[in-house]
């Protein structure tokens, strides 16, 4: 997996900040309000909305890479 760690600021920021609104419309469609949250817990949940949103960069990488090869799983 790729380490947030190794990805240049550039790309941190955005990431970060799309993490962000992607946690807030989680946590507002659960039952606890942000303010219920401890600042753990909250961080847990950007970090798993990173985690989602590189996983799809991912996903959409292959597809393009695959797609330029003119390669089909279909």
């Amino acid at each position: 997996m790729i380490s947030r760690d190794r990805l240049p600021s550039s790309i941190k920021q955005p990431l970060r900040e799309r993490a962000i609104k992607n946690s807030k419309v989680r946590v507002s469609l659960s039952p606890k309000s942000i303010a219920d949250l401890t600042e753990a817990e909250l961080e847990i949940i950007v970090k798993e909305e990173e985690d989602k949103i590189i996983a799809k960069l991912k996903t959409y990488s292959i597809t393009a890479l695959a797609a330029l090869l003119g390669i089909s799983w279909v």
